[in-house]
């Protein structure tokens, strides 16, 4: 996807950048993998809830949350390269 087409529909979803690349990556996953578009549309969230705690909330999160946050994240990344390399 070129940067314009991705501009476009950032104008046209009327949401954050990062909120729009989730949504089109999950459109195209959806397609590809069911199975891996339901764990990408888990895991999106419960990433992004451990990273909002421990980035906007100065609260520090313990040794456990950070191992889960690292398992989460490349969980994604292994789902994204799967269906996307």
């Amino acid at each position: 996807m070129t940067e314009q087409t991705f501009l476009g529909h950032l104008k046209s979803l009327r949401i954050g950048t990062h909120a729009c690349a989730i949504k089109l990556i999950g459109l195209d996953l959806i397609k590809k993998q069911p199975k891996a578009y339901k764990d990408f549309q888990r895991l999106v969230p419960e990433l992004k809830e451990l990273r909002e705690k421990s980035d906007y909330h100065k609260v520090l999160i313990n040794q456990d949350e950070g191992y889960m946050a690292m398992q989460k994240s490349d969980s994604i990344k292994n789902i994204l390269t799967r269906n996307f390399s």
